[in-house]
């Protein structure tokens, strides 16, 4: 059987579903091929990952770069969390002996994060501070 050729599909056209899989196999494959498998699994989430925080698609010419790689490119690599430790055994306790606590929880809360939308006004708000001091600048000339 012939291999096929990708030479005639043009560079931009967004990869398929099988070519993802196919790529995340081969970078599990280049990272540890006795455990590819799961890390089959986890590259496939990782391109997925990348394709929704970056706004675009993966396209075929991309997947061709990636094959030709001899490594799995950084940007990638760093998106896979891989846990340092084991996990520890669970020591549930029966519910029996369990007592909660009455103390309330000394934990901080999670510091909110700023969206996109956020960020992208407070751009705006200094674009239109900058663009009043230019008409106050101009105004104040031509007086």
């Amino acid at each position: 059987m012939a291999k096929p050729d990708f030479s005639k599909i043009p560079a931009s056209k967004e990869a398929s579903p099988r070519q993802i899989s196919a790529i995340a196999n081969r970078f599990a494959k280049l990272t540890n091929p006795k455990d590819s498998w799961m890390l089959t699994k986890k590259y496939t989430a990782v391109l997925y990952r990348f394709q929704e925080e970056s706004g675009k698609k993966i396209t075929h010419g991309e997947i061709q770069k990636f094959f030709a790689c001899r490594k799995v490119p950084k940007n990638f690599a760093d998106m896979l969390e891989t846990p340092k430790e084991s996990p520890k055994p669970s020591t549930k306790a029966s519910p029996k002996t369990s007592k909660k606590s009455s103390k309330p929880s000394t934990k901080a809360s999670p510091k909110p994060k700023a969206s996109d939308k956020d960020t992208e006004l407070l751009a705006l708000k200094a674009q239109m501070a900058d663009l009043q001091l230019a008409v106050a600048a101009l105004a104040k000339k031509l007086s």
